[in-house]
């Protein structure tokens, strides 16, 4: 009787062990507690951190894609975290404003069509100390795809001449536990034109 007590305590104390652990690994760690292991330089207008078993790409002039290695090299591509970040001169999308710029950026991308729907409104923000324009939206791809989430940045450069856009995206469903890491690379994001 007195083994079958000890069995049960053992018991109890793996699934609640086990279930601690899977606690601690599902919580997102803070923005700050993120460890961002590499930085892109190789330009003299734009450097960001990013976490270590992510990658960039360049995806032409004026546009960067940070991933994870599978997100980036997958065939077929398999959707993950990214972060991409946009150079835009000013005549592009529009010279008033961020709030003009920001509406020429959704109407001629995410928004384009009904895939995709706003889920956070326009709200103001900061980003490497700069006025910023902060929105949420959510979507499919194709129907086939899976349900993506991304949160759109936009902040002018000191000349006046640039915007910069940056879109973090990810799976609705690991949103919260990604974000701290687009989060984090955001934080470490250094517009220098």
């Amino acid at each position: 009787m007195e083994l079958n007590w000890v069995k049960t305590i053992i018991w109890i104390l793996t699934i609640g062990s086990i279930a601690l652990a899977s606690y601690m690994t599902a919580t997102p760690a803070p923005a700050d507690e993120v460890v961002l292991a590499d930085r892109f330089d190789l330009t003299p207008a734009f450097h960001m951190s990013y976490p270590e078993g992510w990658t960039f790409q360049s995806g032409g002039v004026g546009i960067l894609l940070f991933a994870e290695m599978q997100t980036v090299f997958a065939y077929p591509p398999q959707p993950g975290p990214s972060l991409v970040v946009f150079r835009s001169d000013i005549y592009t999308l529009g010279q008033d404003s961020l709030e003009e710029a920001l509406d020429v950026y959704l109407r001629r991308g995410p928004l384009r069509g009904d895939k995709f729907a706003v889920i956070e409104a326009i709200s103001e923000t900061t980003l490497d100390g700069r006025a910023a324009l902060m929105v949420g939206v959510e979507g499919r791809q194709f129907s086939s795809s899976p349900l993506m989430r991304s949160r759109i940045i936009i902040t002018m450069a000191d000349d006046g001449e640039h915007y910069y856009i940056f879109a973090a995206d990810a799976p609705a469903e690991d949103w919260e536990e990604e974000w701290p890491f687009m989060e984090a690379m955001l934080a470490s994001a250094d517009i220098r034109e």
